[in-house]
């Protein structure tokens, strides 16, 4: 992650994936990773950016409170 938290979602889920293999979205009712954070805004922040949104960020909201999302 960024300095501000902001992590690529790509990079989250291979991470996660590194850190805990068996972990499976699909164990939580999602078919990816950026559906079961979105289904969590009390604890996560989804952003998307680029050409046709392609580019997708996620970060803590606990985080926002110090670096709020830039509009």
């Amino acid at each position: 992650a960024r300095e501000d938290g902001w992590s690529d979602l790509g990079v989250t889920g291979t991470l996660l994936n590194r850190i805990q293999p068996k972990f499976d979205v699909r164990s939580y009712g999602c078919k990816t990773l950026g559906a079961l954070l979105q289904a969590h805004p009390v604890h996560f922040e989804i952003k998307k950016r680029g050409r046709k949104d392609k580019n997708v960020y996620v970060r803590c909201v606990k985080l926002s409170v110090k670096y709020p999302m830039p509009r």
